[in-house]
């Protein structure tokens, strides 16, 4: 079996002896043969979890170097929405997001930060977006024609 981190694929590796019942070694997932039978929420907890540290540590850099200040940031499991910004500046995002590649990742970021500053999809909101991640059109296709591959 494998799975998608970082738009990158790992093999699992069950083991009989671990301290972890689930842990990832940037070359592989290991889970402990005696925690298969909760591996599904394991996976679940450990991509959410790094999710949201991901998530937020590059919407704080962004925010940061883009002086585009925003509210709380939200991860959460959303089934048709990629990110979504309130107008009250708190940002959502996408717990599956952390499946695809660091720039997909970093788009969906930038699009949404975009938002504070135009609220639509206007001429001059893509205009706006594409300054902070010129790809982001190529990386908003890239999620059009892969987003259902980014399930664990």
């Amino acid at each position: 079996e494998y799975f998608r981190y970082l738009g990158s694929e790992y093999p699992l590796v069950h083991v009989d002896e671990s301290r972890k019942a689930l842990s990832f070694d940037g070359e592989k997932f290991v889970l402990f043969r005696g925690s298969r039978w909760r591996a599904k929420r394991l996976f679940a907890d450990w991509y959410s979890s790094q999710a949201k540290r991901i998530l937020t540590d590059r919407t704080t850099l962004f925010s940061e170097t883009w002086r585009i200040p925003h509210a709380r940031i939200h991860v959460r499991d959303m089934k048709s929405r990629w990110g979504s910004c309130r107008r009250d500046g708190a940002l959502s995002f996408n717990v599956r997001l952390v499946l695809s590649p660091l720039p997909v990742l970093d788009s969906v970021v930038a699009h949404e930060l975009a938002h504070i500053v135009h609220r639509d999809h206007s001429p001059q909101f893509w205009k706006f977006a594409s300054t902070l991640c010129p790809e982001i059109r190529h990386h908003g296709a890239w999620l059009k024609k892969n987003g259902h591959l980014l399930v664990w």
